[in-house]
């Protein structure tokens, strides 16, 4: 790993477009792909990326809190009270600085284990094509091959294929 890659900080994450992500559940796979908004700037990203680290911070908030109470001797109520006026206090400007880019976001996914249908086996293919479109055009960028504005054309056809085969796919739903 370079002396860079250190440097860099973790909310900064990988790709500038987006992230897959692979969920497990029982004999199920679910296969998902968020694509933000081309043209996202960097500190959009950095609030995006937080965003996502919401759930983990409210309950982390409202145990610090029930554990607080219970140290010092106060109800329970009064320490998951502080613990939501923590959280509230932490994820309102969160979700303030992420709620535009959040709803131009492209999000598909699909669910692939027994009894799987075709829709969701299309729907995976078209993830896949997508993320692997996105993943090359960073190691072309990364490698000098490609420039920015060749890879923010990429990633805008794929926002746009993503968001078409959404509105597909929930049109038949």
């Amino acid at each position: 790993m370079s002396e860079i890659e250190c440097r860099r900080p973790v909310v900064a994450g990988d790709a500038v477009w987006g992230y897959v992500q692979v969920g497990y559940a029982r004999q199920w796979v679910r296969h998902r792909l968020v694509i933000y908004p081309p043209g996202t700037s960097p500190e959009q990203l950095r609030w995006l990326r937080l965003w996502r680290w919401v759930p983990a911070v409210v309950a982390l908030a409202l145990i610090a809190g029930i554990c607080a109470a219970a140290k010092s001797g106060v109800h329970a109520a009064i320490g998951v009270a502080v613990g939501a006026a923590v959280a509230v206090a932490v994820v309102v400007p969160i979700q303030r600085r992420t709620a535009t880019c959040r709803h131009r976001m492209c999000i598909l996914e699909s669910w692939s284990g027994p009894g799987q249908g075709l829709e969701d086996l299309v729907t995976r293919r078209i993830i896949e094509k997508a993320a692997g479109e996105l993943r090359t055009a960073d190691r072309e960028v990364a490698a000098g091959r490609m420039t920015p504005v060749d890879h923010e054309a990429i990633w805008a056809r794929c926002h746009e294929q993503i968001a078409t085969a959404r509105h597909r796919v929930t049109a038949k739903v």
